[in-house]
């Protein structure tokens, strides 16, 4: 924890104690709530999961976790309550520092609040569920999707290894998958690494964010390799989880068609959440399309690595993630 983290901590620590009998009473009330309504958004780390999470949240009327929710991350029923101007009234800059949105009505990865149930980046089981945990987490969600007014939505790059647990919890929730060229998305984890180099536990060979089934044995690989079987693994899990939960629950987005047509992109999830019963209400217009970030090519070594690995992998991706998944008509 680095010291201004240290010391912003103590009044977030003496906000929450404040809070909790009244987070209390609104979990107590929850239990009273139907079944929330949920969509979460899933894909390796830098794979375009932000933007589409920053333009369904403009774009339709959805419940999220806000940076506030976040920043005090034992009571966020509360937290969602006091900002709810806030929430409601937020509009997107589309500028994210590694997915990170600004503003404290924006919709938050919320990882403070989630590691409260679901623990960090590692994959989950259904069978990890502690009870307890899972009908906590339910009633949360139920509560800020009745304060704002609308089915849930959450962006979280762990869920991508949890599916089959988050299916146990919330078992209509329906999964949107972030697609992007595999070079594209090791380039730029492998240069987030490097902005890293100077922080604490950062490195070239410091494993960051999601953790898939059997990362252990890439741990002590190069870098290149490491995000490759970080990227190509999270794929993995994705479509094995998806053949476990149930044909129809997952719908597959390319980010370039997505920064390309975003309004067309879009419609299609609008239909295909219609079609298990999430009607958000819409809200506000997005921009026509995005210009894509132009990567820089790594050095000649690093980018030979980058090919060997992908050539690799994709096979092994491509059989395991022969799953049910709901794509657009041609």
């Amino acid at each position: 924890m680095t010291a201004r983290r240290a010391i912003l901590s103590v009044p977030r620590r003496i906000a929450m104690a404040a809070l909790a009998p009244i987070e209390r009473r609104g979990l107590e009330r929850a239990a009273e709530l139907p079944p929330p309504r949920t969509v979460f958004i899933i894909g390796p780390p830098r794979s375009g999961t932000t933007l589409l999470y920053e333009l369904l949240a403009m774009r339709f009327g959805f419940a999220y976790f806000s940076n506030a929710a976040h920043r005090l991350p034992h009571t966020p029923i509360t937290a969602t309550r006091l900002f709810r101007p806030l929430i409601r009234g937020w509009r997107g800059t589309f500028q994210s520092d590694y997915g990170r949105l600004r503003g404290w009505g924006a919709p938050s990865e919320a990882g403070w609040i989630w590691d409260r149930w679901m623990g960090g980046f590692e994959a989950m089981e259904a069978d990890d569920l502690d009870p307890a945990a899972a009908l906590e987490l339910r009633c949360s969600i139920a509560a800020v999707a009745d304060a704002l007014g609308g089915p849930f939505l959450a962006k979280n790059v762990a869920h991508s290894v949890r599916m089959r647990a988050l299916d146990r919890i919330f078992p209509d929730a329906v999964f949107i998958a972030l697609r992007r060229d595999e070079g594209d998305v090791i380039r730029s984890i492998y240069r987030m690494r490097q902005r890293r180099l100077g922080e604490p536990g950062g490195g070239l060979s410091a494993w960051l964010s999601v953790r898939p089934r059997g990362w252990e044995s890439h741990r002590n690989r190069p870098p290149i390799e490491q995000i490759a079987a970080q990227v190509f693994g999270v794929q993995c899990d994705i479509g094995r989880d998806a053949l476990a939960i149930g044909p129809g629950r997952l719908h597959c987005v390319q980010y370039e068609e997505l920064a390309s047509d975003p309004r067309c992109e879009l419609e299609r999830i609008r239909m295909f959440m219609a079609g298990h019963g999430i009607l958000p209400p819409p809200r506000f217009d997005v921009p026509p399309h995005f210009d894509r970030p132009a990567l820089i090519a790594l050095d000649d070594d690093l980018e030979r690595q980058l090919v060997r690995a992908v050539e690799t992998w994709r096979p092994r991706a491509a059989a395991a993630t022969r799953a049910p998944i709901r794509r657009r008509a041609a």
